[in-house]
């Protein structure tokens, strides 16, 4: 078959090494939610939450200004636990005869940026409830200046930001939407509600809270559509978004039961969230599998590629981190077990996204002298096959990912149409179709 017609832009190569077959041993079985945070069934019909006090932010260490250290510890924990691809470190651009700083971390993921800015108040300077609800309030409303001085910025042009694997990527700042997330960094909150501390939707929370939602979503794509679903909803006291999240995520799950302390707005809001909040963490479920998923996602992150693949590369990232879940989960097990089928064939898993335009392919490739041949033809034919039975679409993207018999793994994109005739489809299909299953 002749692939030299393939419009499709194709990226491929071969990642870092990674154990696979010592990682994943062994399937974890979750705990039933006895965890820092954790959500207590009061009876058959409500849910009354317990929040466990000992679940307490990072401790701040090193050496120079706290404020410094407190921001520098929002961007660190938000890049290990959601991802390194999507956080990125505070710029100063010019503006005019000035210069402006694009706020204290931007964390971007699937079209919402969010923009943080934190706050912190050393704990050697705590003084009396009133003057430390006066510093809060104070704060919380420079910081939310601090917002809109940074999405007026964001409207002008393109800007190049440096992530957190120190890799600068291009962003049309003009095409994301933005939410404003101002956290507080304080030994003692006070319990107090931040209203309208910004004119962009802006939510005021603690770093524990902030720590709290990367820990239990693990995912730049969720935390981002958590926070823009609670912008739109009345504002919690500082330091009581833990509590508001397992309102949230028992409505997702239990549409009648009655949930104590739930507003009106809360309840409706999940007849349109975008998906389910999870009400367990997602690094205490199959703690294996889930070392075996990020391995996924940092040899896509760490693999060089040129400058003109870097588009495709974070196109590949966000999809990836956009799976919920339960799915993940449910994805990288099959993608183990198919390690231990023993067949002389490619098995893969596909996972087709609601949008009809993106696809995940995930698998194994047995033992070949030329494993990239055989990635490039399932990845052709996956992104061909819905050109035949659905429609063609410039904006379709197929990501595959497969683990190799030498402990690596491969990574391929395809962007656009496919260029190839029904035909050549279907010898394709000959050689690559009958994946093992398909996830919804």
């Amino acid at each position: 078959m002749a692939r030299q017609r393939v419009q499709g832009r194709v990226i491929l190569g071969a990642c870092p090494s990674y154990d696979y077959t010592q990682a994943v041993t062994k399937v974890t079985t979750p705990p039933n939610l006895a965890l820092g945070s954790s959500a207590v069934v009061s009876g058959p019909t409500s849910y009354e939450f317990v929040i466990d006090l000992e679940h307490l932010p990072t401790q701040i260490s090193g050496q120079g200004r706290y404020s410094d250290l407190v921001e520098e510890a929002v961007r660190k924990f938000a890049s290990k636990h959601s991802g390194p691809d999507f956080v990125y470190s505070p710029k100063k651009i010019s503006k005019g005869l000035a210069t402006r700083e694009v706020s204290d971390g931007l964390q971007v993921g699937s079209g919402i940026g969010l923009i943080v800015q934190s706050k912190a108040r050393a704990p050697n300077s705590i003084s009396s409830a009133p003057r430390e609800q006066s510093w809060v309030t104070k704060n919380a409303r420079k910081a939310g200046r601090q917002v809109d001085g940074t999405w007026r910025t964001l409207q002008k042009d393109h800007i190049v930001l440096d992530n957190s694997r120190g890799r600068p990527i291009m962003h049309d700042t003009r095409a994301l939407k933005y939410v404003g997330v101002v956290i507080i960094d304080h030994p003692g909150p006070p319990a107090i509600v931040l209203d309208s501390i910004a004119r962009l939707p802006t939510i005021c929370i603690t770093r524990r809270d902030w720590e709290f939602l990367h820990e239990q979503l693990g995912s730049a794509f969720a935390v981002s559509r958590y926070v823009e679903r609670v912008a739109a909803l009345p504002s919690v006291p500082l330091g009581k978004e833990i509590e508001r999240y397992f309102r949230l995520a028992s409505r997702d799950h239990n549409p009648a039961v009655d949930i104590r302390g739930e507003s009106p707005e809360e309840r409706q809001s999940s007849a349109t969230a975008s998906f389910k909040l999870p009400m367990l963490p997602w690094r205490t479920r199959a703690a294996e599998y889930v070392r075996l998923w990020e391995a996924v996602r940092d040899s896509i992150g760490d693999l060089r590629v040129r400058s003109d693949q870097e588009v495709g590369r974070q196109r590949a990232l966000e999809i990836l981190d956009s799976i919920p879940s339960d799915e993940r989960l449910e994805t990288v097990t099959h993608l183990y077990h198919l390690r231990n089928l023993g067949s002389d064939r490619i098995e893969y898993v596909i996972i087709k996204f609601p949008d009809g335009l993106t696809r995940v392919v995930l698998g194994n490739v047995p033992g070949s002298n030329d494993p990239k041949s055989r990635l490039e033809g399932v990845i052709l034919y996956v992104h061909a096959e819905r050109e035949i039975f659905d429609a063609e679409d410039e904006r379709s993207i197929t990501v595959g990912f497969f683990m190799l018999p030498n402990q690596k793994m491969m990574f391929g994109v395809m962007q656009g149409r496919s260029g190839i005739s029904q035909d050549e489809a279907f010898k394709l299909h000959e050689e690559f179709g009958q994946p093992s299953s398909y996830t919804p």
